[in-house]
């Protein structure tokens, strides 16, 4: 297996910029999550639902390649 190694730049993140950076991921991700259920306690799950079912049936659909799809 070929490695590559990086030689422009520094080689290593000092420590309080994986800090901030784990920090925001850590801080973004709460918000997504907090929006996002807020958004399904608003709208419910049958958006959601409905969605799946239509996905399943066209991957099934492509799947077993049915005539019409080809």
């Amino acid at each position: 297996m070929m490695t590559t190694r990086v030689t422009s730049g520094e080689s290593v993140l000092p420590l309080h910029m994986l800090f901030a950076g784990a920090v925001i991921a850590g801080v973004s991700a709460w918000l997504c999550i907090h929006l996002f259920l807020k958004w399904i306690a608003k709208i419910g799950m049958m958006p959601f639902v409905i969605y799946r079912l239509i996905l399943g049936v066209i991957l099934l659909l492509i799947y077993f390649n049915l005539p019409g799809l080809s």
